[in-house]
């Protein structure tokens, strides 16, 4: 999809507005007490199993991969 085609499924904002609109959500997010979740930031990918499978392939060099579900339809790859 281009840009002109995402901000027109937006309602039709501008870019002006999609941009300060998507800088205020950041910023919020940013300055919320947000715990740490271990499977996005200790895992070499998180995905669909299919996704998972592909990165695991491109990464054989790594010790011990391990697969783990999360949820009802996604995997996480990391390191045991």
């Amino acid at each position: 999809m281009d840009q002109c085609e995402c901000l027109r499924l937006l309602g039709g904002a501008t870019d002006g507005e999609f941009r300060t609109n998507y800088e205020s959500l950041i910023q919020t997010t940013l300055a919320r007490d947000m715990a740490r979740e271990p499977h996005w930031t200790e895992s070499i990918a998180v995905g669909s199993r299919t996704f998972v499978d592909s990165i695991a392939q491109t990464v054989s060099c790594r010790q011990e991969l391990e697969y783990l579900p999360i949820g009802e339809s996604a995997w996480v790859l990391r390191e045991q």
